[in-house]
């Protein structure tokens, strides 16, 4: 799995962001769910998308 974190920085203060890659077949619910197991975190909000495929 390949992670990145980043800070956005705005009106309302820090913001954690994290981008993480998973299997295509994760749901929403269970990417939120292993999230705030693995790292101990609330989270607010999932946005994700489909990569394009090949040709």
């Amino acid at each position: 799995m390949y992670s990145l974190q980043k800070k956005v920085f705005g009106y309302w203060g820090t913001i954690n962001i994290l981008l993480i890659n998973v299997e295509s077949g994760s749901t929403r619910t269970e990417i939120k769910h292993w999230v705030e197991l693995f790292f101990g975190v609330k989270v607010i909000a999932i946005n994700s998308h489909q990569l394009p495929g090949k040709g």
